[in-house]
């Protein structure tokens, strides 16, 4: 519970009147904020003793970096807020300075990318997810683990624990699910059937302690309890649980082999390094659990005048409020300004041996990670400036009023008229934005008619225009059609019909890289390193990538369904169940007849596999 004892001299220009307002502090534990004469906040920090801490800052004696002696010049009064313990008050400090982002206060830049594995208790099933904005309550049961700054460190991390341990991917939404087929997952044993009732939430809910353990980084005791679990199974005659059992052990001690051995002891602890240059401070901590390096975590900090301690000590204190895998140790390279301790963690300055080597690289860690950092805040600077000229060229080509801030392009899939789709690219400001992509399936046309589905698909979108979706509403400012002019006239047509025939509409020929317009009788040839030519190629290319890919799914499902559709005996519904099951014809051909008979049953497998012999033997005849 926080108590509140403000006490602040408003207008204070000198240090006899600052004297006199620190000696009137309380000795209890609590946040302090100077503010400047117009009551401007300049610093938030906390304190296990508010008199002792602010008072350090007035002393003829203190050891305060530059900018800290030029903010203690510009203090006018001090607030500050008692707390019933450290705790509390950091995290009233973080909430503070998020709030106000003081200028002398230490800011990170990549904490709201930071991502979390949780381990959810909504509904009847637990359930992993992940999430970058945790609610770390104490009453609600949910787990975190993380931070990650890595979204492929997130992905990587959910592919290992979906592949060792028997959880259920398509979990049902209530506890007595009524579903009669199990998924494919639990025919392969990798799943233990929560779809089907074959297992109860709360025992479903067991096999997540041993989740907890992997991603606590906990593996020697987890492996030792699975071995004992194994052990039992085996003396009882379960075998398909023993051999079960056995897998999960052979891949987390596979994966132990993998990680590096850094210490000899099975310590758990933190080792924290930091590396800067002019601009931005790069901290990187290494994780050790049970001895071994088991993950890193790397970010970024916008100073340039604090101290390596006072970084440390600042991000620590926003780290470990941030995260629940904290170690028994921190280890650090220089010692913290006002604390020995992170939240009742002790911190130890290591200068020799195993845990100061790892510190050094630590320190190499961290300038890699700011190196990459600069190098993609270097190519993002670039790369805004060229497409600045490019739609600058762009606008001065088409005599554009202002500079197409969004370009969309649109492109036609099909063979011969059939399995006709159609595939709309939204680029802005020069950069693809794949969130705004499209996909249409031509509808009224099954002929070759490329003009008639470009209309068709235009039609549809532009018909979208009102939409409440933000992203399919905005409408472009220049629409690029991947064809010529029977295209374009086509498509000017139905922007006409509907009143938007002021947007500007070109055409983008394949061969020549011509651009048509629908007023101009010649195409326009632009050099082929033209800033401008280059954005219109990349987006007729993308639109051609995507609206192919979409093609060449539904063709291949078509094919599925028109092959399974002259086997006698294979009807709609179980033409479903093995789309469902397989995707695809190729995977009902190689799948085993064990899987075939789990999804249709021993005589609709018996029919399916006696006919696909019988065109095996058929295409083998000499």
């Amino acid at each position: 519970m926080l108590n509140d004892r403000v006490t602040s001299n408003m207008r204070t220009p000198n240090k006899r009147s600052l004297n006199l307002t620190v000696e009137a502090l309380p000795k209890n534990t609590g946040v302090y904020v100077f503010r400047d004469f117009k009551k401007k906040i300049l610093y938030i920090g906390k304190a296990k003793n508010l008199k002792n801490r602010i008072r350090s800052y007035f002393r003829e004696s203190a050891d305060l970096s530059p900018a800290k002696h030029i903010m203690v010049g510009k203090i006018a009064s001090i607030e500050t807020t008692v707390t019933d313990n450290e705790n509390e008050a950091l995290l009233l400090e973080t909430s503070l300075i998020q709030k106000h982002k003081p200028p002398y206060n230490i800011m990170l830049k990549d904490d709201k990318y930071w991502q979390y594995i949780v381990i959810d208790n909504e509904g009847p099933w637990k359930r992993l997810n992940t999430v970058r904005r945790p609610d770390f309550k104490k009453d609600s049961g949910t787990v975190y683990f993380g931070p990650y700054t890595s979204g492929r460190a997130v992905k990587e991390t959910l592919r290992l624990i979906k592949k060792t341990f028997p959880i259920c991917l398509k979990l049902p939404k209530s506890a007595n699910p009524k579903k009669k087929y199990p998924c494919f997952n639990r025919h392969l044993n990798r799943c233990p059937g929560p779809c089907v009732g074959e297992i109860t939430p709360e025992d479903y809910a067991l096999l997540f302690g041993d989740i907890k353990r992997f991603l606590a980084g906990s593996r020697i005791e987890l492996v030792r309890e699975l071995e004992d679990h194994m052990t039992r199974h085996s003396e009882s005659h379960n075998f398909e649980s023993a051999a079960r059992i056995r897998d999960q052990i052979n891949a987390l001690k596979k994966l132990d082999l993998k990680q590096k051995v850094v210490l000899q002891t099975d310590e758990t602890l933190d080792i924290v390094s930091v590396y800067r240059d002019e601009r931005l401070v790069a901290v990187n901590v290494f994780k050790v659990r049970d001895g071994k390096l088991l993950d890193k975590f790397n970010t970024t900090i916008k100073d340039t005048f604090h101290t390596d301690g006072e970084i440390i000590e600042a991000f620590l204190s926003r780290y470990y409020l941030a995260t629940e895998d904290l170690p028994n140790t921190i280890i650090v390279g220089e010692k913290l300004p006002s604390s020995n301790a992170i939240l009742d963690i002790p911190v130890t300055v290591s200068m020799r041996g195993k845990k100061a080597q790892l510190l050094k690289l630590g320190i190499n860690n961290a300038r890699e990670y700011l190196n990459q950092k600069q190098t993609f805040f270097d190519k993002n600077k670039r790369t805004t400036a060229e497409a600045e000229k490019a739609l600058t060229e762009l606008k001065a080509i088409l005599k554009l009023s202002s500079l197409p801030h969004r370009i969309e392009t649109y492109d036609i899939s099909n063979i011969h008229g059939k399995h006709a789709v159609g595939a709309m690219v939204a680029c802005e400001n020069g950069t693809m934005k794949k969130t705004d992509y499209r996909k249409f399936r031509i509808k009224i046309l099954n002929t070759p008619d490329d003009p008639g589905m470009m209309a068709e698909m235009l039609e549809r979108r532009v018909k979208r225009f009102s939409s409440r979706d933000k992203s399919f509403s905005r409408k472009p400012d220049i629409i690029v059609i991947d064809g010529g002019r029977a295209q374009i006239n086509a498509s000017k047509q139905v922007l006409k019909k509907h009143g938007y025939d002021t947007i500007p509409i070109i055409g983008l020929a394949k061969k020549e890289e011509k651009i048509y317009t629908p007023d101009k009788k010649y195409a326009i040839l632009l050099p082929k390193k033209s800033p401008a030519l280059n954005v219109l190629k990349h987006g007729r290319d993308e639109a051609h990538r995507f609206g192919l890919n979409y093609h060449r799914s539904t063709r291949s499902s078509k094919t599925m369904e028109s092959e399974l559709d002259e086997i006698n005996g294979i009807g709609p519904v179980t033409r479903k169940k093995l789309r469902k099951a397989f995707g695809s014809i190729e995977f009902i051909k190689k799948a085993s007849k064990d899987d075939l008979i789990r999804i249709i049953g021993r005589n609709k497998a018996d029919v399916l596999t006696d006919y696909f012999d019988s065109r095996n033997i058929q295409n083998t005849k000499p």
